[in-house]
């Protein structure tokens, strides 16, 4: 087992005068390793024996069920109200495994050599952990080792200047008479102090009432003026509440400080807010406040200072923003963005926005592209677009928008490609059935080989083929009814029924399972604001005022879209957009942006995928055989109708059967797998070929006969 658990003693457990069974949730080797410490009520400690004190219940399975109990007995037992016990696991400090060279390797043992090397360290750690310990940043030279027995008996123990331990001079019963000495000294100078003090209350009476009116005047003043503190205080120098209006002089900041009644302010600016005031008297500040001034400019800040639209500028107010601002504020960009600051854009572009999407179409808005995808946006296209869109292919358009695959979307981009893709729709039954089975696919398109050499390695003919014959190759034969295979001449594969009963006994399952993981990528963001960069950019905040374009900044201004803009404010992004921004183009990504169909292009443009596509598209006559001549389904298919040869999965019977020109009939399966039959046995002689027979357990039979050969 592994030790997870630091726990190394249990209790204390406090008596009731009725309890006598006490539990332990750690692992012990042996009942003895317990030590169980009795506390009296005078806090006198003793350990107990075993068998004479208590008796131990060890848990059957110390590894997965460690721990037990245990239960006092004898004259102790219960134990008082006052007393208790304390149950600690403290085996003997020894080492009892003996490891052999060339030894058997048991796991077990090793283990439990490990678990017991765990509990004397855990026990060892218990016992420093209530030993008096040094701080680790004391100096090296710190020394703690007290004097030898003799020299420290009689003494106590004290700390020398340096705080290194050592014991007293005197020893502690010469000190204690000498502080009684003391103490009697004390008592009798303060019987003469007595009389003397009787004398002077008089004078002192007299002295007190001008005091006291001294006093109150100073202390009203010390509750106003605190003087100086290295920081803020909770009440004034009485102890009392804090009155408002009180002052105190921070020495920490050297800042005058006030009490407003709830909190201490200063009363002078911070060196910030003075560079700002600075900053605010400066020239150009006033200059662009004045501009700020208008009555025009005042009617825009009207509609800028709403909260929601302050809360948008401090957002938009950031450098890196302002910058992309004065980028996107053309008048042709401002244009573009009333085009795309509808809703239903700024949520598709919440779509298209995220870092992959935009990478992606940094490389479709090459004109090259736009012209392909002005190719693609005709009605024919979109309509077989709407076709292939479904949520499995969309999902690979952000691996389809890497710049071979553009390149060679440009390709396809062509009107005799275009054409081609019409004619693949006609098809879409197919290509639905293969974009279902996308993986199946993949595999395909890896071995496209085999996929191209399939017509020759299983045929259907009324006789055996006589051409471009390999090893391996299969082929129904239509007038026997019968699959044949072929290794240096044609042999039929269909087993016995004797035989195929045997093979039934020994045959076993295969499962394999898929395990998919995520893949998150994270989000970085800046901060700041300058109003001299607004200012300057007057203009465009001009551009920007009207309520419409408020509006299309709220929608902008949430961090998601700013992280999308600061990607889409690139010059060439910029300029893709200008091409994206085309109406014709703005309904195309309007379709494409939809989710299902994203979801669908993901999966198309996986690694891999495109050219699998590429590879299929030019073979679509082998795939529409295959999708007609192999089917997986719950019952017999019926249409295309099935002709000789025919394969079809029977997913409610998990049996794959082929067509024999009438019905369709079991293939026989071989032996998947013996491990996992729990009961196999043999239909006939078995041949070890030459071969051992390891790890055996006990050999029996009613008719057991061993034929050992020739001894040697």
């Amino acid at each position: 087992m592994t030790i997870s658990t630091e726990a190394i003693k249990a209790g204390p457990f406090a008596g009731n005068a009725s309890t006598t069974t006490f539990s332990f949730s750690y692992k012990v080797f042996a009942q003895a390793d317990l030590a169980i410490v009795f506390t009296n009520s005078s806090g006198v400690e003793s350990t107990k024996t075993l068998t004479t004190d208590y008796s131990v219940s060890l848990n059957a399975d110390q590894d997965n069920s460690p721990g037990g109990s245990i239960t006092t007995t004898g004259v102790w037992s219960p134990i008082a109200v006052g007393e208790k016990i304390t149950i600690l696991n403290e085996p003997n400090y020894t080492q009892g495994t003996d490891l052999v060279s060339g030894g058997g390797f048991f796991p077990n043992v090793i283990e439990d050599a490990l678990d017991r090397s765990t509990i004397l360290a855990r026990r060892a750690d218990e016992k420093v952990t209530r030993s008096i310990q040094i701080p680790v940043s004391d100096s090296a030279g710190t020394t703690v080792e007290l004097p030898s027995n003799t020299l420290r008996a009689n003494k106590a123990v004290v700390f020398d200047a340096d705080g290194d331990v050592g014991v007293s001079v005197d020893n502690y019963v010469d000190q204690i008479t000498t502080v009684a000495a003391s103490a009697t000294a004390a008592a009798t100078s303060a019987a003469a102090s007595s009389t003397s003090a009787t004398a002077s209350a008089t004078s002192a009476t007299a002295s007190a009432t001008s005091a006291t009116a001294a006093a109150t005047s100073y202390d009203n003043f010390d509750d106003r003026f605190l003087g100086a503190k290295s920081s803020d205080p909770s009440t004034d120098n009485d102890g009392s509440s804090l009155l408002t209006g009180c002052l105190y002089f921070n020495s920490s900041t050297n800042v005058m400080m006030v009490y407003t009644g709830s909190a201490w302010v200063r009363t002078t600016p911070t060196s910030s807010d003075q560079t700002n005031i600075n900053t605010l008297s400066a020239g150009a500040v006033i200059t662009d406040m004045d501009l700020l001034g208008t009555s025009a400019n005042v009617t825009a800040m009207g509609l800028l200072g709403t909260s929601d639209a302050v809360a948008d500028l401090n957002t938009l107010g950031t450098a890196d923003v302002v910058t992309d601002l004065n980028t996107l504020a053309t008048g042709a960009n401002v244009t573009a963005m009333g085009l795309l600051g509808n809703s239903t854009t700024v949520s598709n572009m919440g779509l298209l926005g995220t870092s992959a999407v935009v990478t992606d179409l940094s490389i479709l808005g090459t004109a090259d592209v736009v012209s392909d995808l002005n190719t693609l946006g005709s009605a024919d296209v979109v309509s077989d677009l709407n076709t292939l869109g479904t949520a499995d292919v969309v999902s690979d358009l952000n691996t389809l928008a890497t710049g071979a695959n553009v390149t060679a979307m440009g390709v396809l981009g062509t009107a005799a490609n275009v054409t081609a893709m019409s004619n693949v729709s006609g098809s879409i039954a197919n290509v639905n059935t293969t974009a279902s089975n996308i993986a199946n696919v993949n595999i395909v398109g890896a071995g496209i080989t085999n996929v191209d050499n399939f017509a020759n390695r299983y045929r259907v003919a009324s006789s055996a083929p006589g051409t471009s014959l390999t090893q391996g190759d299969l082929y129904f034969n239509t007038t026997t009814n019968e699959m044949s295979s072929y290794g240096t001449s044609w042999q039929a594969v269909a087993i016995s029924a004797a035989n195929q009963a045997n093979i039934n006994i020994c045959a076993g399952d295969i499962v394999f399972t898929e395990d998919l993981g995520n893949i998150v990528d994270a989000i970085t963001t800046s901060t700041g604001s300058d109003i001299s960069n607004v200012a300057g950019a007057i203009a465009n905040i001009n551009l920007l005022a009207p309520a419409a374009v408020i509006a299309d900044m709220a929608l902008l201004a949430d961090s998601v879209v700013i992280t999308d803009m600061a990607l889409l404010a690139i010059p060439a992004v910029i300029d893709d957009m200008a091409l994206l921004a085309i109406p014709a183009v703005i309904d195309d990504m309007a379709l494409l942006a939809l989710p299902s169909v994203i979801t669908d292009l993901d999966l198309i443009g996986a690694t891999g995928v495109i050219g699998n596509i590429a590879t299929v598209a030019t073979n679509l006559a082998n795939v529409d055989r295959y999708a007609q001549e192999y089917i997986i389904s719950s019952s017999a298919p019926t249409s295309p109708t099935p002709t000789i040869g025919d394969l079809w999965m029977d997913t409610t019977a998990n049996v794959l059967k082929y067509h024999n020109g009438s019905a369709f009939v079991a293939i026989s399966a071989g032996i998947a797998n013996v491990l996992a039959d729990s009961s196999p046995a043999l239909g006939g002689n078995l041949d070890c070929n030459d071969r051992n027979l390891t790890e055996c357990g006990t050999i029996s039979g009613d008719n057991l006969q061993i034929d050992f050969g020739g001894l040697i």
